[in-house]
């Protein structure tokens, strides 16, 4: 479990152990990697996000993220939720996906799921920033 404070609000990140998946959003078919679920607390609000780990991490056996993945998956959540202020066609864009994919609009939606579960935690688009300006968490 991790703590982190940004402008007013304080946060609690912690993590499950990683249950094997495959076919997570966006994935060719087969790969298999760890699903986590990431519980974030903050004093008015709880929510939960999916995190997948990479395949890599699946390949090593590693089920268990540490106190410094913690922080990176910190960073990814707020990155995606930022990611889901774009416009569609930004988003398709800025990532490289076809305005008339399915999995670009999945992955989009999930980005905008993302950011209204952090603003539920209380924090504003300017803590959003904040927290991807910091360094420690990158």
């Amino acid at each position: 479990m991790i703590n982190y404070r940004v402008g007013k609000v304080g946060l609690a990140i912690s993590s499950s152990k990683g249950k094997v998946v495959s076919n997570a959003l966006g994935d060719e078919k087969g790969e298999l990697r760890y699903k986590y679920n990431i519980l974030i607390v903050s004093n008015i609000e709880i929510v939960l996000f999916n995190y997948f780990g990479s395949i890599n991490a699946y390949e090593n056996g590693k089920d268990r993220l540490t106190f410094e993945d913690l922080r990176s998956v910190l960073h990814c959540v707020v990155s995606d939720a930022i990611s889901g202020l774009m416009t569609f066609d930004d988003f398709c864009t800025e990532f490289g996906y076809s305005n008339d994919s399915i999995k670009a609009r999945g992955v989009y939606r999930e980005c905008r799921k993302s950011y209204s579960k952090l603003v539920k935690l209380g924090l504003s688009e300017k803590d959003m920033y904040e927290i991807l300006d910091d360094e420690n968490l990158q």
